[in-house]
């Protein structure tokens, strides 16, 4: 379902009693500020940045989290539908406990969005890499995909290396690496409304969706030295579980 998302809003204040931090940039010869960036790393389950619009200058706030480890504590476990609400209000409650005061998620504007499914699979994840890493994104339907990725990794290793908690380590301690991640990653807002149209907070939790845009990003798929297209759709295995 949904991995990790980017949100913003021009609508906020900081309250007074707020946990961002303010970080100063100078130059030494001058001591002319050169720039400077405000942020909240100590709520957990979010990144909170407040930038300046490059056309008004007004601030915005952006809100960056990874939806599994914000719910279940780690990225192994994908979200479902039912899951939207609770998320919603889990980002709500972490932006009271930083010290925002918002006029509400629906007026957030999406700004990134990653789709994911696990597939568990029966050989080595590194064996499907091994086939995967000779294909590309064809150009043939569509030319264009700066702001947008489609990435395939080894779920299992990956959670190993990057999530140490106590329950982690227990919970992968005799763990078969048996998941072939892939990730469609939406990078820019732009790019969101193309592939997927003008959507709400709430309606980025629609499985159909999900399903719909990792589908048509493996049927680009493509053998990089002949240009014949790759579908997916003949791997029995993979295409049934995205399904």
């Amino acid at each position: 379902m949904i991995d990790t998302l980017t949100i913003y809003t021009p609508e906020f204040r900081l309250l007074p009693d707020n946990k961002f931090r303010r970080q100063v940039t100078t130059e030494i010869s001058s001591e002319k500020i050169t720039g400077e960036k405000v942020f909240c790393n100590e709520v957990k389950g979010v990144n909170l940045t407040v930038k300046e619009d490059f056309e008004t200058r007004a601030p915005l706030l952006y809100v960056q989290s990874s939806l599994p480890k914000l719910l279940f504590g780690t990225s192994l476990y994908e979200l479902k539908e039912t899951d939207g609400a609770r998320a919603l209000e889990a980002l709500s409650e972490r932006l009271r406990e930083s010290g925002v005061q918002s006029t509400g998620l629906a007026n957030f504007e999406l700004s990134r969005l990653d789709y994911c499914r696990n597939l568990t699979v029966e050989r080595l994840p590194a064996d499907y890499l091994l086939v995967l890493k000779n294909f590309e994104l064809s150009r043939r339907n569509k030319q264009q995909f700066k702001g947008e990725t489609l990435t395939f990794y080894n779920k299992v290793k990956e959670v190993r290396d990057k999530e140490d908690s106590p329950d982690i380590v227990s919970l992968l301690k005799d763990r078969k690496e048996d998941i072939l991640r892939v990730e469609s990653r939406l990078l820019k807002k732009k790019v969101i409304e193309r592939e997927l149209g003008e959507l709400s907070l709430a309606e980025v939790f629609d499985f159909a969706l999900c399903k719909e845009n990792l589908l048509r990003n493996f049927n680009r798929l493509s053998k990089t030295e002949v240009q014949l297209e790759f579908n997916f759709e003949s791997n029995r295995e993979l295409a049934q579980q995205l399904r």
